[in-house]
Order: structure tokens, then C-alpha cells, then sequence
């Protein structure tokens, strides 16, 4: 298969979907090729990211975004607990 041919085949692909750009189907298969591209792009991205910041800088990096995500998660909690104990003072209505 030529350039020229595949250029063409990748023009009806893109016109086809331009055409059903609001189909739910078109939309989920999009959704699909996004993530696993997303995917593949993450795997490479992290191996140049290990290889450019060096074991140690990427150690500190891993640990401070686990940190970081570690004191994520006590926030949702916290906000709960303060929505619990606002609807627990109010008064009950009759």
C-alpha cells in the first residue's frame, strides 16, 4: 500500500466519522482510542521521565506525589464530617 493510498483511506476514515460525530457509538469508540492511546503514551512518557530525572530525583518525585495524594484524601473526609455535624445541630422539622 502506497502513500497515496493510505492518505485516501485516512480521508474516508476522518469523513466517516466527521459524518457521525454525533452518534453515541462513534463517540464511545473515540473515548476507547483516547484512553488506550493515553495508555501508550503514559508508558513511554514514564520510562523518559525515569531515565531523564535519575533514580534518586524520581524516588523524591514517586514519594512527594504519594504525599501529595496521601493528603488528598483526608479532605473529602473532612468535608463530610463537617456536612454530618451541620445536619446533625439543625433542628429536626415537624
Amino acid at each position: 500500500m502506497d502513500a497515496a493510498q493510505q492518505n485516501s483511506m485516512l480521508k474516508k476514515l476522518l469523513g466517516w466519522l466527521w459524518q457521525r460525530r454525533d452518534s453515541a457509538r462513534v463517540g464511545f469508540l473515540l473515548r476507547l482510542v483516547t484512553l488506550g492511546g493515553g495508555m501508550v503514551f503514559s508508558l513511554g512518557w514514564t520510562r523518559l521521565l525515569t531515565h531523564s530525572m535519575g533514580k534518586e530525583l524520581y524516588g523524591l518525585f514517586i514519594a512527594f506525589m504519594a504525599l501529595t495524594r496521601f493528603a488528598g484524601l483526608g479532605e473529602g473526609h473532612w468535608r463530610r464530617r463537617v456536612h454530618v455535624a451541620a445536619a446533625l445541630s439543625r433542628p429536626a422539622a415537624l
